[in-house]
């Protein structure tokens, strides 16, 4: 279970202090008495853009905590307390405090991506080979040719996408716009598990890639994951399956096809991420600003989930080594 992976790469800070965990919107938020922050799909509370909020906003205190995990009162609750306990556990809580085993989930990994904050230093990352870009979200979803930092990450795509490959796309989102018009690129595959109910958002979806890229095809290969891998030389992959309990099946039936893993829920452990088959990780890293917008700045919030900087790991040296 890559989940295991993830959380074994924190041992270090299993005894770091929970001071709050934010819930009630689209993703959860995880925030560390040191002031590390992360964020996970909470696919309990989510919500496409435009729809209204469907409950407000609450923070989780150290004393809720404690008492959803059965602590007494003022007890402390820790990163290993969070990680420890399976979601059915926290819903047996009274009902004032219960959470649903999704919302539960999100909120387990969020504290992870808090708890992984250290990993992503350049030292960190060095150790298992890896370095980092740090990019604005245009040099990333949108890379104009005028853009060196834009251009150096379809330098780094072209590292990890064979010449005329094909791209099997898990979801219907990520790197898609940036990936159709990549020279190596010659077809995208797109697999969801959720296509029968967005019919219309597809259509829209697939006459704007075929617009902005003519010469890629795009095709839907239905709900298979087995299917999506058959077509594929390598799977984008959403790491938000690790918060509604299908990451193993999604890379067990990607297996033997490199992943690139894509979206903000994957800010946990780089190096245990690549050792279960990613060429590349894309997310961001959260600040002490996520929390303040969650609960009080709707349009902060939104900019956070979606335009905020991202995070590229990838193999191969340090932007200082490769300069040498």
């Amino acid at each position: 279970m890559v989940e295991l992976s993830l959380r074994a790469a924190v041992e270090d800070t299993l005894d770091s202090p929970v001071e709050s965990v934010h819930i009630g919107r689209s993703t959860s938020v995880g925030v560390l008495a040191d002031g590390a922050v992360g964020c996970a799909m909470d696919y309990d509370h989510y919500r496409y853009a435009g729809q209204a909020v469907r409950e407000q906003p609450r923070e989780l205190g150290a004393d809720t905590l404690a008492t959803l995990l059965r602590r007494a009162p003022g007890a402390q609750v820790t990163v290993g307390d969070v990680l420890g306990t399976a979601p059915w556990k926290a819903t047996a809580c009274a009902e004032q405090t219960a959470l649903s085993e999704l919302t539960w989930a999100s909120v387990r990994v969020a504290v992870l991506n808090a708890a992984s904050r250290h990993l992503f230093t350049p030292v960190a990352l060095s150790a298992h080979g890896l370095t980092r870009l740090d990019l604005a979200f245009d040099d990333v979803q949108a890379p104009r040719d005028d853009s060196v930092p834009g251009q150096r990450f379809r330098q780094v795509l072209a590292t990890v996408l064979p010449e005329g490959c094909t791209v099997g796309v898990v979801g219907l989102g990520g790197l898609l716009e940036t990936l159709v018009q990549h020279p190596h690129v010659r077809c995208v595959a797109l697999a969801d598990a959720h296509l029968d109910g967005r019919a219309e958002h597809v259509t829209r979806l697939l006459a704007g890639l075929r617009a902005l890229a003519p010469d890629t095809e795009v095709n839907v290969v239905g709900t298979g994951l087995h299917a999506l891998a058959e077509a594929s030389d390598l799977v984008q992959v959403t790491p938000s399956s690790l918060t509604n309990g299908t990451m193993d099946e999604v890379l067990e039936a990607t297996a033997g096809r490199p992943k690139l893993v894509v979206g903000p829920t994957g800010a946990s452990a780089p190096a245990a991420w690549f050792a279960a088959g990613a060429v590349l990780l894309v997310t961001e890293v959260k600040d002490r600003r996520l929390p303040r917008a969650y609960h009080h700045d709707e349009y902060l919030y939104h900019w956070f989930n979606e335009y905020d900087h991202r995070i590229v790991v990838h193999h191969g040296p340090s932007e200082r080594e490769g300069a040498r």
